[in-house]
């Protein structure tokens, strides 16, 4: 480690990094055990836990300690990230810090996170609310010390967008959630031109504000512009044509797709889409129609060998031939959600 760098610092950011790799929380865990922090035994049993099935004999015992740990030191750790949400800690990391992006520039709130992130990292940084000071918002390193990012209510149009995009601390997110967006085509052009897409392996899009103004290219152009995209949300996005999803080779690498349309048309294309080959999730959003005649089209696409779970988000009790719904169900098991 370059002696100008703060070890702990460097640990923490290779954790984040690798948000499903329990590898670096490891040799984070020893880092503090040898320096006689607790934190690094907690990171130790965390891991543990998170490997081990309900049922695990060990299981009691670990949480016992986990929770003696926390019962001793927690309040002592979070403190400077109050109020916490939630379950404290993840894996050794603080699980989630909730703030509106006002909150997270105050000066001194800012000052205090840029400070003790850096030693900590959080699983999710949730943010809620817009601002007109996403440029100031884009410079905060607090950005950098989470692998998954959700801004709710952030009703970014081009330009914010594309400032938001450019920030230089946006390079370990691996989930970014955007929600209520007002930009078009530019603003996610924008984003696809960005720094954060090489490292983007879930995107989230749901309910643009007044059904988005942004087209099918322009997702498309973020599905090509992110080699390592696995899922993609994009929900009540009234202009994204579902048709000219599906014949998009940009799909082939997606394992999970969370969408939908208000035309039958479209919902069809897709369930018939040759691109769905590595297709392991499909949720279709409650302004959806689904009949039989879209449980046939799953049920006759060879592509989708591959899935494993199926969801309708809309009540359609009595709406479908029970036949087609039992084929589904011998088909998926449990993976098959059905809503009402």
């Amino acid at each position: 480690m370059a002696p100008d760098v703060d070890p702990l610092a460097q640990l923490v950011a290779a954790a984040v990094e690798s948000p499903h790799d329990d590898a670096p929380r490891l040799v984070l865990a020893d880092y503090l055990s040898e320096r006689g922090d607790p934190r690094g035994e907690l990171v130790q049993l965390q891991c543990m836990l998170a490997r081990l099935s309900a049922e695990a004999p060990e299981r009691g015992a670990l949480e016992l300690r986990e929770r003696a740990l926390l019962d001793a030191h927690a309040a002592r750790w979070t403190a400077p990230f109050l109020p916490v949400v939630g379950v404290a800690f993840v894996r050794g990391l603080l699980s989630s810090l909730h703030r509106s992006p006002t909150q997270l520039l105050a000066k001194q709130e800012r000052a205090t996170l840029e400070a003790s992130l850096p030693h900590f990292g959080v699983e999710r940084l949730i943010l809620r609310g817009p601002t007109k000071k996403v440029g100031a918002l884009s410079e905060t390193s607090s950005l950098a010390w989470t692998p998954e990012l959700r801004w709710f209510d952030c009703q970014l149009e081009d330009a914010p967008l594309a400032v938001f995009a450019r920030s230089p601390h946006l390079h370990r997110v691996s989930t970014l959630v955007l929600e209520k967006l007002r930009c078009g085509d530019e603003g996610l052009s924008a984003l696809a031109r960005s720094g954060v897409l090489p490292r983007l392996r879930r995107l989230e899009l749901p309910a643009p504000t007044h059904g988005g103004a942004f087209t099918i290219r322009g997702v498309i152009a973020l599905l090509e512009a992110a080699p390592g995209l696995r899922a993609l949300h994009v929900a009540q996005a009234f202009r994204v044509d579902l048709a000219e999803l599906a014949v998009s080779p940009a799909l082939r690498r997606l394992e999970l797709l969370s969408t939908g349309t208000t035309s039958r048309g479209p919902a069809l294309a897709l369930a018939r889409s040759p691109e769905l080959g590595a297709l392991q999730e499909l949720a279709f959003d409650a302004v959806t129609p689904v009949d039989d005649t879209l449980l046939d089209a799953l049920l006759e696409n060879p592509s989708l060998a591959r899935l494993q779970r199926l969801s309708f988000r809309r009540p359609l009790r009595g709406v479908l031939d029970e036949a087609r719904v039992a084929a589904l169900r011998a088909r998926l098991g449990r993976g098959l959600t059905i809503v009402g």
